[in-house]
């Protein structure tokens, strides 16, 4: 369904080979016919259309405008566009997510990249929540309040907020669950108040070694976790007696996860060597992954109490802090390691989220929206997602197939056949023998041929020479 025929029609015809150019004198119809595939053909039938418009005396600009606004869209739209994007987020800026009834939207990538660094053992592990994205302006409202041991509610910051934590504790082994250490990573998803609302079309992370080669060791493993308790947190400071104090904001559910068994025994799980690698792709589990969702905001921040633990290690009781718990949940990547070079920073970790947006009201005047012109069938769409869920995980080292072209429509394939263009009797020949709509007009041209066979003046041969003659000739009879 995804490959479309091209590798075994470029096996045949090679691009830009002119010995393997086709000579039409020497190959008939059906030998050209057999190198299409149902894509091609259909789009050979417009070309059939559009010669045959473009052929009368009289052009009807109707149908002329209909079958240019096909081929025009055919040129824009491609049906592994949505494919590649979940496949390759890393390559696809810009895409957004196929629907029958689109909305003018923004579309743009986040890149954020951090270097690891494991623990005296070799060992680190992280989790990455893909859906987070929030108003940086979050950032500047002192409208966050808690309560630290004195017992007096103080007014604090966010510095920074984030759904990527990473626990590099000493005391991390792989084995032992609710081990302290984690720490939320600063990876930049505040972007301006430009945006209402926002949904994930596909995102990626990318783990790799970038260590010593003389001295590589342990494993690098990967998971999807389908877990509520993972939302983004931060990087808080608050003020008492004259003296800032930071500690970090994180959900209480990420501690289990020191035990790497959970992520061992995940269905989407995959182990390799640490210098393979590791890449995890993100797809949408039901049709709700596909609705917008509106930019966490000081409304989405809750109190719950929880140890607070400050930038310093001390722990500071269970006072009332905020929380975001109001964020899209369900789908946490996650990424171990065990035995690797210790006290090392070997590992550096891509992040990529593509976001489809709609802008706030006073800025659409700025905004550079549109609609999407992807119209898959939701057939194909489900097909697609399908697809990516067989192999969600991967090492550095398996190639990611890469289906189709995003730059070049259902053209491509017939200018592989026909390098040279198309000649006009393949044209007419090819099209008499697969196009669905001109079986009519041949069917009745061989009646009257039949039923005019006494005729002594040859009136009806004389009009009626080719197919094409035929088809128009049927269609003129038809309008009358």
């Amino acid at each position: 369904m995804f490959d479309r025929g091209i590798s075994s029609r470029r096996g045949v015809l090679l691009p830009g080979d002119p010995t393997n150019q086709l000579t039409f004198g020497t190959k008939d119809t059906s030998t050209i016919i057999s190198l299409m595939d149902d894509y091609d053909k259909e789009m050979f039938s417009y070309l059939v259309k559009l010669n045959t418009i473009l052929g009368r005396d009289y052009i009807d600009l109707n149908q002329y405008e209909s079958v240019l606004d096909y081929l025009q869209r055919t040129n824009i739209e491609n049906e592994y566009d949505y494919l590649n994007s979940l496949l390759h987020p890393e390559r696809c800026k810009g895409l957004k997510i196929p629907s029958p009834i689109p909305v003018p939207s923004c579309a743009f990538q986040l890149h954020n990249t951090v270097t690891l660094t494991t623990n005296a053992n070799g060992n680190l592990c992280f989790l990455f929540n893909p859906f987070y994205l929030y108003d940086k302006n979050i950032l500047n409202q002192s409208v966050f309040k808690l309560t630290p041991n004195s017992g007096v509610e103080q007014t604090g910051l966010f510095n920074y907020c984030t759904s990527l934590f990473v626990n590099q504790s000493a005391n991390l082994d792989g084995f032992t669950p609710n081990v302290g250490g984690w720490v939320p990573v600063n990876i930049g998803q505040g972007i301006p108040n430009v945006y209402n609302q926002y949904r994930l079309v596909s995102a990626s992370l990318v783990v790799r070694y970038i260590g010593r080669m003389d001295i590589t060791s342990g494993v690098i493993g990967g998971a999807i976790i389908y877990d509520e308790s993972i939302y983004p947190g931060g990087l808080m400071t608050y003020t008492t007696e004259d003296q800032d104090y930071s500690f970090y904001n994180r959900p209480p559910g990420l501690f289990k996860y020191s035990n790497f068994d959970l992520a061992m025994d995940s269905f989407y799980h995959q182990e390799r060597n640490c210098i393979q690698g590791l890449r995890e792709i993100y797809f949408p589990l039901d049709n709700t992954y596909e609705e917008y969702q509106k930019m966490a905001s000081p409304s989405d921040v809750k109190n719950l109490n929880q140890v607070v633990v400050a930038s310093d290690g001390t722990s500071s009781g269970l006072p009332s802090v905020p929380v975001f718990i109001d964020t899209k949940k369900g789908f946490q990547k996650m990424v171990y390691v065990l035995g690797a070079p210790p006290n090392s920073a070997c590992f550096k970790v891509d992040i990529y989220c593509n976001f489809e947006t709609l802008p706030n009201a006073e800025f659409l005047n700025y905004m550079p929206i549109s609609l999407s012109p992807k119209t898959i069938s939701p057939e194909v769409k489900k097909q697609s997602i399908a697809y990516v869920q067989k192999q969600p995980i991967t090492d550095l080292t398996e190639k990611t197939k890469w289906f189709g072209s995003t730059s070049k429509g259902l053209l491509e394939g017939l200018k592989n056949i026909f390098k040279s263009g198309i000649p006009k009797k393949i044209l007419i020949e090819a099209a008499t023998t697969f196009l669905p709509y001109y079986k009519p007009a041949l069917s009745l041209f061989n009646i009257f041929s039949s039923s005019l066979q006494g005729n002594t003046n040859k009136s009806f041969a004389s009009e009626n020479q080719t197919p094409q003659a035929a088809v128009e000739n049927a269609e003129m009879m038809q309008n009358n």
